[in-house]
């Protein structure tokens, strides 16, 4: 396989990510927390205090406020007081369903094309015919004998 040609190839060195995978499957936090207000974080209540103990908002990292807005979104119940929802991935988030258990992604029930079935149905019965066609001459060819003595 593709480890064996690869070791080969680079004088006996392992593959690159044969044994571990390339993506990491952890959950990062968003919360873009300097160590200053991590010192004033209430376990308690899961809010941040400056030091004269006003709530402070956490900032979100960058990271995720681009991959957000990079984001395919279906947000069109979400317009109140002016605000407009970006509903630009409502069709395609509509179309699959994503099962979080075992993360495969099923998709709705597809729906028949009428053309398609027709001709798939004309091609099958093309070929139980011409494969009965085909038996019966093989069938009268091996009965029949053939004196070539004469």
């Amino acid at each position: 396989g593709g480890r064996q040609t690869y070791r080969s190839l680079t004088g006996g060195q392992d593959l690159p990510y044969s044994s571990d995978s390339i993506v990491d499957t952890k959950c990062y936090s968003c919360e873009d927390t300097d160590d200053e207000a991590a010192n004033y974080y209430s376990k308690n209540n899961g809010k941040y205090y400056d030091a004269d103990g006003n709530e402070i908002e956490a900032e979100v990292k960058e990271t995720c406020t681009e991959l957000y807005e990079a984001s395919g979104k279906c947000e069109e119940k979400l317009s109140w007081y002016g605000f407009s929802g970006n509903s630009n991935a409502c069709t395609y988030i509509e179309g699959i369903k994503i099962t979080r258990s075992d993360g495969l992604i099923i998709r709705g029930r597809a729906n028949s094309n009428k053309v398609a079935s027709a001709f798939i149905s004309l091609f099958g019965l093309c070929f139980v015919g011409l494969g009965s066609y085909v038996y019966y001459l093989k069938t009268k060819l091996d009965r029949g004998t053939l004196n070539l003595n004469n």
